[in-house]
């Protein structure tokens, strides 16, 4: 909602193919109207959502449990107090990119499912060279775009996925670790 009448009649052209009153084309627009069939599936997937949600908290915190002893290479994402966390993804941040992007291909040639946890978006072409950034413009997100990967997570992986992907992840760790030790 807005009170500016400019404002509100720039968004309904937008909303509108940027197509005005007398349907000729004002501006380049998009449509973002909702068919009715994705609002009814919309609609049932919500009656499930609390529930959804808790497992996939309570798969997070599978993740976490059997990673816990490799805390010296990986950090947890961490939930605020008073904050329920939907776990979209399951995203580790390990502590260098060298060893992320090993693991990743480790965990792909190993059927793993797993991709870049983050994205910088001042990394990725289209904004970089339209707004003229560079990697150090923002380190903390290059940081965190070199560095974490995002695990399998879904309602229907099992705890025994988990154990399993898991005992990779620890497994590659080991070698890595006894690799840099020679």
């Amino acid at each position: 909602m807005t009170n500016d009448e400019v404002i509100y009649k720039k968004i309904k052209l937008l909303r509108s193919h940027g197509i005005g009153s007398n349907k000729g084309l004002l501006l380049p627009g998009f449509n973002y109207r909702m068919p009715e069939i994705n609002a009814l599936m919309g609609i049932e997937q919500i009656s499930s959502l609390e529930s959804k949600v808790a497992k996939r908290i309570a798969l997070a915190e599978s993740y976490t449990r059997h990673l816990s002893d490799i805390a010296n290479f990986v950090f947890f994402q961490k939930v605020l107090p008073r904050s329920i966390h939907a776990y979209q993804s399951y995203v580790i941040m390990l502590n260098n990119h060298v060893l992320r992007d090993r693991l990743l291909s480790y965990m792909i040639n190993h059927s793993i499912e797993s991709g870049f946890g983050t994205y910088a978006i001042h990394c990725l072409n289209y904004y970089a060279k339209k707004y003229k950034l560079s990697e150090l413009d923002f380190p903390n997100s290059y940081y965190a775009f070199r560095c974490s990967l995002s695990l399998p997570l879904h309602c229907k992986i099992r705890s025994a996925d988990i154990e399993f992907i898991s005992g990779e992840i620890k497994s590659f760790l080991s070698r890595f670790k006894n690799e840099c030790a020679e």
